[in-house]
């Protein structure tokens, strides 16, 4: 995943700093959709190299690609949405 520098730094605040840092509102729909995708490559490899707990982050997985699908221009995708819903009740992840 090849980054720009405002997500790297995006990434890095909201990955390694504490949360009241920077000290003001820095949400950009790029960045965040980055870190949702880095997170999600993350876990991908961890599960790749066997974790103890497999299942756990095979559920984290899913949960961000649900939630990627959900948001849509920084907004709850309706449709989305109620898709991810039915899923949950006909016994979907």
């Amino acid at each position: 995943m090849e980054l720009s520098n405002s997500e790297a730094e995006y990434l890095l605040r909201h990955v390694t700093l504490p949360p009241q840092l920077p000290q003001k509102d820095d949400w950009n729909e790029r960045c965040c959709d980055c870190l949702v995708q880095f997170t999600v490559e993350v876990l991908s490899d961890y599960i790749a190299q066997g974790s103890l707990n497999e299942d756990g982050f095979s559920r984290a997985r899913k949960m961000l690609y649900s939630m990627a699908r959900v948001m849509s221009g920084g907004a709850v995708n309706g449709n989305a949405l109620a898709n991810e819903i039915n899923q949950l009740s006909s016994g979907g992840s």
